[in-house]
């Protein structure tokens, strides 16, 4: 018995090295490898168990987890913020940036106008939008979009008919523009913020959907995977991933070419649909930093849907700029929690 379990514990000690060669293996050539970062967390939390299983049955097997967690300690770290917030010196400026995927306002949306007054006088319970500085709202249709405009008036924007990744600016903005993506939800659009200290550009970001919820919310009914539609289902989001996946990395290469050529410091903020272990993730990180990574303290996951402890929202910002600190608000006014960065901008 013993025997089985250490092959079971091995099995889940690649299969976490498997997420650690995600971040380095271009889906476009291999696909395999992208999949395991999505349940790093459950991976985590599995290798974390047999150390403790191991410690009490047989301590000889817990190095097995134990060299596989300290191999990716940077990955623990991507998702565990160990930081607290820093303080601006006297000198500096701040600006508060959210970001926030607003499942076309679904959720503080209702057809009883009673229910959706209660719905956003909530929303502005958690969250003091008249604090925020520059707003990054993906999928914000016509009812985000009436809804800031009536709380947030004053607020310079790049809203227009057609886009739905909107930008709302304290400061006024010199230029915006779109980054031409292939699907109408999947977009990228940037703007150029006069901010006293300096100009910033800002870019608001969501990449290719993986399009798996409603499978995972089927597999997650069903009890096992004994039946044939489970299997369907399974076949479905590993093929949908992969695709999505390798949308993403072409995705990205235009964006990383975009900002390139700006001319002012840049933030990199939304919903991207990948997990700290992505390619793309890796290719991002090369030139920007990972607001969270910077500054945050506790779980770093964003996503509210059917697969857990996902973190797939993110706020990257340029080298010249500091993160005094990281926060997710936890209340579900759509399928991605709010992420809220407070960044400094040096003199």
């Amino acid at each position: 018995m013993q025997k089985l379990i250490v092959f079971i514990n091995g099995l889940i000690a690649v299969a976490t090295l498997f997420a650690y060669l995600a971040g380095y293996v271009n889906p476009e050539s291999i696909s395999f490898f992208g999949i395991f970062g999505i349940f790093y967390p459950l991976l985590f939390g599995l290798n974390i168990f047999f150390i403790l299983f191991w410690l009490i049955v047989n301590p000889k097997y817990i190095t097995i987890s134990i060299f596989v967690l300290l191999l990716g300690i940077n990955h623990i770290q991507r998702h565990v913020g160990t930081k607290t917030a820093d303080n601006l010196s006297k000198q500096d400026a701040s600006i508060q940036l959210m970001s926030m995927n607003m499942n076309l306002g679904k959720f503080i949306h209702d057809k009883n106008q009673a229910k959706q007054k209660k719905l956003q006088e909530e929303f502005l319970n958690d969250i003091d939008v008249a604090s925020l500085d520059i707003l990054c709202l993906q999928e914000a249709n016509a009812f985000p979009k009436d809804f800031f405009k009536k709380y947030l008036p004053s607020y310079y924007t790049n809203s227009k008919d057609g886009l739905i990744d909107l930008i709302y600016s304290r400061y006024p903005i010199l230029d915006s523009g779109e980054i031409p993506l292939k699907l109408k939800y999947n977009t990228c659009s940037w703007v150029d913020i006069k901010h006293p200290k300096q100009t910033i550009r800002v870019y608001c970001v969501h990449l290719h959907s993986n399009k798996i919820s409603n499978h995972t919310d089927k597999i997650l009914e069903q009890n096992g995977l004994e039946d044939k539609e489970a299997w369907s289902n399974v076949k479905y989001i590993l093929s949908s991933y992969n695709f999505a996946s390798k949308e993403r990395v072409d995705e990205i290469r235009k964006i990383r070419s975009h900002l390139e050529k700006s001319p002012h410091p840049v933030i990199l903020s939304g919903d991207f649909n990948d997990t700290p272990e992505s390619y793309i993730y890796n290719q991002l990180t090369k030139d920007l930093k990972d607001a969270f990574v910077e500054s945050a303290s506790g779980l770093g996951y964003s996503y509210a849907g059917p697969i857990p402890m996902l973190r797939i929202d993110f706020t990257f910002i340029d080298p010249s700029l500091k993160a005094l600190d990281h926060r997710v608000v936890r209340k579900k006014y759509s399928d991605h929690y709010p992420i809220i960065s407070t960044l400094g901008i040096a003199n």
